[in-house]
């Protein structure tokens, strides 16, 4: 920590009048001063390679379409294809592609780089707003939308944090895998795909997905919307993780989604709820006990996350941001665990960046309060919190109704007869060592949001660790990820020693215990794995060795 504390101390910047002012007021407000000191800030931005080469290239277009034409004819001549002949079916509206993992413990994860281009001349851009936020190059012309996740896209792609879902109800007619994921350069490889149709004819084309994370679903199955395709990632003609999502009319010309003044194709959106251009949002914040270190392609970032602190430590808070507007302000304001305001930072944006992060480098006194602290940031209307700890919190016994921003974690349990009522601007967060008892009375209704977890504070949570990356004596793979009712577990050590592996939903339940502290030798040993007691959805398997893990997803269809 100390070597931590030196790094940061020489990041210290000269302060303006505005923060010696700041320093100032904190000095008379004795309550503040005595909690917290703001050390240094920086700025760092999510920078995307411009293409060279386009995003699907000609021979992939080609083959798909040639896959297409041969599968709709088969589903036709044997009666299965989606009828759309002699129908009159409304334009079919999409929803949005893509969705968090529940064990996603950010604000947002995603961000538009780059539109379809409506402009044919070569070198002009023009997106459907009449901005340029697209390219082209000779002879191509962006065609779909490209959504890339965030914050930290490798480590999300890695932990598999997004899944790629259905946008509307339709047919498989290409379902595409078994291509290499990690891509960071343009060119001609194909990239795993699923392309549905849908009843009024068109098309929707799902780019980029993980390799052997696409539905087990095949040619001719139908899919309902909502329902999971697989999971981004950088397959294909690809710079880094992002879904490429395209629609196209049943000839094969392409459709914009997206109304604007500068779309010829439609008169009205086919969204069933179109985003705002720009869509300017708080991805997340995050709280660090270091600093992230950026990966080269391909690598995994590594980003030591913590929610928990000691008295007198530093650490470091992050707000990842999306579609900046220059002239517009973000502020990050800290409230003491009694909701006292403890200090405030303000950022202006310079540039247009469809995304970036600001930071800020704190010294926490060596009597900080123990509790729970809020991180409260706001930026063109949109409000977002996080929270940390300074030591271990006792328990918390809640009652009453509960408004606004609040954060509860306790090194000890949380038993709660709380009601959250149903309002977008209440925002509750649980944290508890032991257990969460929400007793008779409790209520989050639909509307608030509501989010429990088990962490020890203690020990930065098992499951935060989980955030993290540690050295590995061992890899945990499972194959097939995608399964109805088994699949085969295989665990490759290069070292002898003790091994846990247990299996867990997505709310950090156990599920399931494979092996406990058995002592395997160096060498690769597989273990068959049956779900077919487990409910549909995602789980992790997880092997463990002292503080050493590794650990793959599971998605069980029935």
């Amino acid at each position: 920590m100390d070597e931590f504390k030196n790094k940061m101390m020489k990041k210290i910047k000269q302060l303006t009048i505005k923060s010696l002012m700041l320093c100032i007021s904190l000095f008379v407000a004795e309550h503040a001063s005595a909690q917290i000191q703001r050390i240094s800030s920086d700025f760092g931005e999510m920078a995307v390679q411009n293409p060279e080469e386009p995003c699907i290239p000609p021979s992939v277009y080609k083959e798909l379409k040639e896959q297409i034409a041969t599968n709709v004819s088969r589903l036709a001549a044997e009666g299965n294809l989606i009828n759309s002949v002699g129908m009159l079916v409304p334009p079919q509206l999409f929803d949005w592609p893509l969705t968090h993992e529940t064990n996603f413990l950010g604000n947002d994860y995603f961000f538009i780089q780059n539109y379809i281009d409506h402009a044919p001349a070569a070198g002009v851009i023009l997106d459907y707003m009449c901005g340029t936020r697209s390219y082209d190059l000779p002879n191509y012309d962006h065609q779909g939308t490209d959504i890339c996740i965030g914050p930290y896209w490798w480590k999300m792609m890695n932990d598999m944090k997004v899944r790629v879902i259905a946008a509307a109800p339709g047919q498989i007619v290409t379902n595409n895998d078994g291509n290499p994921d990690t891509n960071c350069v343009m060119g001609p490889s194909n990239a795993n795909s699923i392309t549905i149709q849908h009843a009024d004819g068109t098309r929707a084309f799902y780019f980029h997905m993980k390799e052997g994370s696409v539905t087990s679903k095949v040619v001719g199955d139908y899919v309902t919307t909502g329902e999971y395709l697989g999971y981004v990632a950088s397959s294909g003609s690809s710079t880094a993780p992002h879904l490429h999502f395209e629609v196209q009319d049943s000839s094969g010309n392409v459709i914009d989604p997206w109304v604007g003044n500068c779309n010829p194709d439609i008169v009205s959106s086919r969204w069933i709820s179109q985003k705002p251009y720009p869509n300017s949002g708080i991805m997340s914040i995050l709280t660090m006990n270091g600093f992230a270190s950026g990966a080269n392609c391909y690598g995994i970032e590594t980003v030591p996350l913590s929610n928990h602190f000691a008295q007198g430590a530093s650490f470091r808070i992050e707000i990842h941001l999306r579609d900046l507007v220059p002239g517009t302000v973000q502020t990050t304001r800290i409230y003491s665990p009694t909701n006292v305001l403890l200090d405030t930072a303000t950022d202006t944006v310079v540039n247009f960046r469809a995304a970036t992060f600001y930071s800020h480098t704190y010294n926490l006194a060596n009597n900080a309060a123990i509790g729970t602290y809020r991180i409260q940031v706001d930026y063109q209307g949109k409000k977002a919190s996080h929270y940390f700890t300074v030591g271990c919190p006792p328990a918390y016994n809640l009652s009453g109704a509960v408004t606004g921003m609040k954060g509860y974690i306790t090194g000890e349990n949380i038993t709660t007869t709380q009601t959250i009522a149903a309002s977008s601007s209440n925002n509750i967060w649980y944290e508890a060592d032991d257990y969460i008892q929400a007793n008779v009375g409790f209520r989050a209704t639909a509307g608030c949001k509501f989010r429990a977890r088990i962490d020890n504070c203690a020990q930065n949570s098992s499951l935060a660790k989980i955030e993290t990356t540690t050295e590995k004596n061992f890899t945990l793979k499972a194959n097939p990820s995608i399964t109805t009712d088994h699949t085969k577990l295989s665990l490759e050590t290069v070292e002898n020693g003790p091994v846990s592996i247990t299996i867990y939903d997505l709310t950090g339940r156990k599920v399931q215990t494979v092996l406990t502290e058995a002592n395997l030798s160096e060498g690769t040993h597989e273990f068959e794995l049956s779900t077919v007691e487990y409910p549909s959805g995602i789980y992790l398997c997880t092997a463990q060795s002292g503080i050493s893990k590794s650990q793959c997803k599971i998605v069980v269809q029935k």
